[in-house]
């Protein structure tokens, strides 16, 4: 009977997603020109196709080669199709990520797990799906990597890494930090790091690709450099403050947190699993949307899943309260900036950071808290 009940909320959950998605994708077809960002990878898409250049400014295409060349089959879909296939990938691949997770931190309840994770998050999710942003397919990728790491699987493990890192740079942050502590990764990510260079040899002419590889590194130290009022981090809680956040400090502030969350890493790396990979899943995540110059509102879907299994972990154990803090907060960001838009539009340009602060200050003091219940 409970098995039979769980597989019944699983169930319910998966019916989350689809009618998000059904209700997104009618929204797309009818009007694909409407609050996207696909046309951007399309025509990244379509100067790899005939072998133009890339990047142009640190506003348009800002990731490796690797992505155009994972996007162009959506591309070549043609619209509004391949905006959709894009869409429903992104989001199943989300959805199938966060139930792996949450099979690894608790099997025998994973469904009804599932479908209350999904109920607290998918409010955060939503806008990334409608715009088609490639941070969902990226928080997918994140979630997948931190799944094999959690069983040890670590061929797997590397690889969802380094394809995170194809999808977007950003992927680099839990690249590097997970090495420090699962040290079977090292050899493993050598050689996957030696394919991650190779990949789009396999899809365009040498010259090419190298002339798109010395362009890259010089529209991401511009992107890098980004200090305009409309990205959600600790920049925009700075400004909320009145105060300037120019970018050789923002630089500076984003490397001592780096310094700073590599020894929480390291103080915490003997924490046993699943306790360990979700604690790096929330590390990793948290400091791409404090640090990250350019993460936009719709930038926490890539924490979404860490946050709604960490909410659920807590609920079941002597950790109630705190649970039930984690829910609010993820009600207050994905729900609240949308409903006083009007009244106050930069609102989730610094409520939403400020509340991932709060989170992570949560996760790291139940952590660190050595008790004889389960901490996370």
């Amino acid at each position: 009977m409970q098995q039979r009940d769980d597989r019944r909320m699983a169930l319910f959950g998966v019916m989350l997603w689809v009618m998000a998605l059904v209700v997104i994708g009618i929204m797309v077809a009818l009007e694909p020109a409407k609050r996207t960002l696909t046309p951007l990878y399309a025509d990244a898409a379509a100067n790899w196709s005939t072998r133009a250049d890339l990047y142009t400014d640190p506003h348009g295409m800002n990731y490796l080669p690797h992505f155009v060349v994972l996007y162009s089959p959506f591309y070549f879909l043609g619209v509004p199709v391949g905006d959709v296939a894009w869409r429903i990938v992104s989001t199943a691949w989300l959805a199938w990520g966060l139930w792996q997770l949450l099979v690894c931190v608790d099997r025998s309840s994973a469904g009804r797990s599932f479908f209350w994770a999904s109920l607290v998050s998918i409010a955060m999710c939503l806008g990334a799906m409608r715009n088609g942003q490639a941070n969902a397919i990226f928080g997918a990728a994140t979630v997948q990597a931190i799944v094999f790491l959690i069983r040890g699987q670590w061929w797997r493990a590397a690889l969802f890494l380094v394809m995170a890192v194809a999808i977007k740079p950003l992927g680099i942050v839990l690249l590097l930090l997970a090495p420090f502590v699962y040290r079977p990764l090292i050899p493993r990510l050598a050689v996957t790091l030696i394919g991650l260079a190779v990949f789009p040899f396999l899809f365009g002419p040498p010259a090419y690709v190298i002339s798109q590889y010395q362009d890259f590194p010089a529209v991401m130290l511009q992107a890098s450099n980004m200090t305009e009022d409309r990205f959600a981090n600790v920049g925009g809680i700075v400004r909320a403050l009145g105060l300037e956040y120019p970018g050789p400090v923002s630089t500076a502030v984003s490397l001592v947190a780096a310094a700073a969350t590599l020894g929480v890493w390291w103080v915490a790396r003997r924490r046993g699993e699943p306790e360990r990979g979700l604690f790096l899943l929330v590390l990793a995540t948290c400091y791409l949307m404090l640090f990250n110059p350019m993460n936009e509102s719709n930038g926490y879907v890539i924490v979404a899943p860490a946050m709604a299994t960490v909410a659920i972990r807590l609920l079941e154990t002597a950790h109630r309260t705190w649970g039930w803090v984690l829910v609010a907060i993820m009600l207050s960001i994905g729900i609240l900036p949308e409903l006083i838009r009007d009244l106050a539009p930069d609102f989730s340009l610094w409520a939403k950071p400020l509340m991932t602060i709060v989170f992570m200050g949560i996760v790291i003091r139940v952590t660190m808290k050595r008790a004889r219940a389960l901490p996370l």
